[in-house]
């Protein structure tokens, strides 16, 4: 695997997996060794194996004595692409009871031409592009919009709204940068969000309520955050596209070199419930 590879995975997945899961009090990052991974309820994620001396052996040791511990009541996934040195071979992964999960394509957007001019209002449709933090009154609107955009409120009491309100606080302290797209009545009606971390400018979130959509605001939100990313010295975004339509949204927008999958191995406990969501 390529280390460019590696890091947008990192900014993908551990910085999205290791926040939210810390928010939830009943949730334990591990820093290793062996593992840095992330014990939940019900699952275990293994983000990287950092035994100081990793080699196929030891690994196998490693993760048949993670299993003998957790194996009954936890699933177990494996962080593929940025595991480190020493990945677990197929015929290990057999043994074991892990199977493959292709996850989404990683998308890479040449963003090395000229800067173009990103102006922060949409007149033509009477919005207007505000970059937010938390310190800042508009950003329960961050939260609002995610939100409704991807129906939290389905998981029930409220609980992973609140977990992430906080690891998006979290992520801003790391580095992430939110934009808003308000009406006249600084209603949030879409939002965008930029990750750098790892060298990499990701393109963690994007979306825009339904009543606005094919209006060119993701298109003009992505226009602001390539200068962004540009000033900050980057020739890429890299984003990713977790269906067929986000797929042909991001290509239609640039994000057309792939990169490839960000694999991961998972293992179904042997008598467990499914992880609650937060």
């Amino acid at each position: 695997m390529s280390t460019y590879m590696a890091n947008c995975v990192k900014a993908c997945h551990w910085d999205e997996f290791i926040p939210m899961g810390v928010a939830n009090p009943s949730n334990k990052l591990v820093q290793g060794p062996p593992f840095l991974q992330l014990i939940r309820k019900t699952s275990i994620i293994l983000f990287e194996y950092d035994s100081p001396n990793p080699t196929e052996s030891s690994l196998e040791q490693d993760l048949t004595a993670l299993i003998s511990t957790h194996g009954c009541s936890h699933s177990i996934s494996i962080e593929a692409e940025a595991f480190g040195a020493v990945l677990p071979s197929p015929e290990l992964l057999q043994k074991l009871g892990f199977q493959i999960s292709e996850g989404g394509m990683l998308r890479v957007k040449n963003i090395s031409g000229p800067t173009i001019a990103a102006g922060m209002d949409i007149p033509a449709l009477g919005l207007l592009i505000s970059k937010v933090t938390p310190e800042d009154a508009l950003w329960e609107q961050r939260i609002n919009i995610e939100s409704a955009l991807f129906g939290y409120e389905k998981f029930g009491d409220g609980t992973y709204v609140a977990h992430l309100r906080v690891a998006l606080r979290n992520m801003w302290e790391q580095g992430d940068q939110h934009y808003l797209v308000l009406t006249e009545s600084r209603e949030a009606v879409g939002y965008m969000t930029m990750r750098y971390r790892h060298g990499v400018a990701y393109l963690q979130g994007a979306g825009v309520l339904e009543a606005y959509r094919k209006k060119g605001i993701t298109r003009k939100l992505l226009n602001v955050c390539v200068v962004e990313a540009q000033q900050k010295g980057f020739d890429r975004i890299v984003t990713v596209g977790h269906d067929a339509p986000a797929e042909s949204a991001w290509a239609a927008m640039g994000f057309t070199e792939l990169l490839g999958r960000a694999r991961s191995y998972r293992r179904q406990a042997t008598t467990a419930e499914p992880d609650p969501v937060n």
